[in-house]
């Protein structure tokens, strides 16, 4: 498992090789928004010795949010297809309230304190990692369950690479 950076150093290489070498092969990845991809763009252009190998992974990638989109609707979503609010419907089991760090807004503000060193009241570098890794950790099981509540809906059949 893939650790976060600690602030201290540009991250983005070391992470870029990480990620390269944690999902090789030609299976699709699958998304949720284009945020992901963006990030990817964004390391082609950082680190073109790595553009190529980089520019095909993000080929593989599949996003999930337009597929809920186009074929799942419920008046709980409140307008909404937010990962946050689309995932504990589809899947109810998954809760986000149990968690120090709700939502990216959240986490980006924790990063920042962790990369910065300036901590909240209580606050500990170690304890933001931990909650940090725990949000990560539920938006992943998110896509993981949302992708298999799509597939049970027939959802994602004819969707290319899903």
């Amino acid at each position: 498992m893939a650790a976060i950076a600690g602030g201290r150093e540009d991250p983005r290489r070391r992470f870029a090789e990480s990620l390269l070498e944690a999902i090789p092969g030609d299976a699709p990845i699958l998304i949720y928004s284009s945020y992901e991809s963006g990030v990817i763009t964004e390391l082609e252009e950082a680190f073109p010795d790595l553009a190529p190998v980089l520019i095909r992974l993000r080929s593989r990638m599949r996003d999930l949010l337009p597929v809920v989109r186009d074929n799942i609707a419920h008046p709980k979503f409140f307008g909404s297809y937010s990962i946050k609010v689309v995932a504990p419907i589809l899947a109810p089991e998954l809760q986000y309230d149990d968690l120090v760090v709700t939502d990216g807004t959240a986490a980006s503000a924790a990063f920042y304190r962790l990369a910065t060193g300036k901590y909240a009241t209580g606050e500990s570098p170690q304890s933001l990692m931990k909650a940090l890794e725990e949000y990560c950790a539920k938006d992943t099981l998110a896509m993981v369950l949302v992708h298999r509540a799509l597939r049970r809906a027939g959802a994602v059949q004819g969707v290319v690479g899903i």
